[in-house]
């Protein structure tokens, strides 16, 4: 026999649901706003200036092995040495001094991109700069005949974009819905090194219309 609900029952039932829907919209908007990635400009900054100092110290570490360092000056890596280095989240260029003038390229681990000339014999060690595919911190460091050239990716910047190449930044590929790199200093905010240089500026695009794209 089917159970027939009394209108009280009917009532409180959709109240129920009612409530319940009004706490998962609210914990949405708490998690989009408050708890994004990307939910504000200090959130923003913050997120970025951490992973470029992460990329930044573990190529510190990397320098001050001398073991390393000697590998690549007496070419004696191996694969998995190489394959160490193409796992790091950032490009590392190796140049030898000996055996020429010039610097002469040794050692790689990415065929995306190269260092421009000034970064090997500019007078600045560390930088920010647009190359042909996206943006990136840079910083040089000297160890006996080895000069050796760091560029932490931040953001893409492909001259053609499709489902593989996005022009989005590196760290987390949201934050290109609402803020980009400027190099104008009013509202925005200083991305800077561990060394505390101020290396760009990051600025809100929509401020007036920021909406949020949290699948909650």
């Amino acid at each position: 026999m089917q159970t027939v609900q009394t209108p009280a029952r009917f009532i409180y039932r959709h109240l129920y649901l009612l409530v319940m829907a009004a706490w998962l919209i609210t914990i949405a908007f708490a998690i989009d706003n408050y708890w994004s990635s990307t939910s504000s400009l200090k959130t923003v900054q913050n997120k970025l200036t951490t992973y470029i100092h992460n990329q930044q110290n573990d190529f510190k570490l990397l320098m001050n092995d001398r073991l390393v360092v000697q590998k690549i000056a007496t070419t004696t890596y191996n694969d998995n040495f190489l394959k160490q280095l193409t796992q790091k989240k950032y490009f590392l260029f190796f140049y030898s001094t000996t055996d020429t003038a010039s610097e002469t390229l040794v050692c790689w681990n990415t065929q995306k991109i190269v260092p421009i000339p000034f970064m090997l014999y500019g007078t600045e060690n560390m930088g920010f700069v647009k190359l042909d595919n996206g943006y990136y911190v840079w910083e040089r460091r000297e160890l006996g005949s080895i000069k050796c050239i760091a560029l932490i990716p931040v953001k893409w910047n492909y001259f053609i974009v499709n489902d593989y190449l996005k022009n989005d930044f590196v760290t987390d590929e949201n934050i290109s819905f609402n803020y980009d790199i400027t190099s104008k200093v009013k509202n925005a905010a200083v991305i800077t090194s561990t060394e505390g240089k101020a290396l760009f500026y990051i600025y809100e695009k929509h401020q007036e219309i920021n909406n949020k794209y949290n699948p909650i």
